[in-house]
């Protein structure tokens, strides 16, 4: 499990790569994740302050594989769906041919 508590972060590249490498997620909900959670990814969340909630579904992540698979695999997807390589090169495409009609 990769631990984040930063509560200041300009994107948030480090809780990206963790996703990529399928590694669940402990993250301070600092201002920039909103963009990230509205994509749908599945982490531990607290604010400032960890609580009982997020100390629970820190166990369940732990001591559960299938459950962890899951999360892990769902973020996976996400991070491939919005943030590859792939994702980057459509969308230099798209630029690219709008600049070739104007």
């Amino acid at each position: 499990m990769v631990t984040f508590p930063s509560d200041l972060e300009g994107f948030g590249n480090p809780v990206l790569e963790a996703s990529a490498f399928r590694k669940p997620l402990f993250v301070n909900n600092y201002p920039v994740l909103k963009d990230m959670l509205n994509k749908g990814f599945d982490f531990i969340l607290f604010n400032k302050i960890v609580d009982e909630k997020c100390l629970k579904k820190a166990e369940r992540i732990m001591l559960n594989s299938k459950y962890r698979e899951k999360i892990t695999d769902k973020n996976f997807k996400i991070v491939k769906k919005y943030f590859s390589f792939d994702c980057l090169i459509r969308a230099l495409g798209e630029i690219l041919q709008i600049k070739k009609i104007e």
